[in-house]
């Protein structure tokens, strides 16, 4: 999730990435990972 845009060719992204960052949003990410709701790794696959 945090990659995908951080990454993102979007000049929009910075706004975004300003409020991820004030929510601590990489937090809620580990923190859902912990409790099993999902994995904190993946691969990245070119279509």
């Amino acid at each position: 999730m945090t990659d995908a845009v951080v990454n993102a060719a979007d000049p929009g992204k910075k706004a975004l990435i300003r409020r991820m960052e004030d929510k601590h949003a990489i937090h809620v990410v580990e923190a859902a990972a912990e409790l099993g709701l999902g994995s904190r790794e993946y691969e990245i696959v070119e279509i």
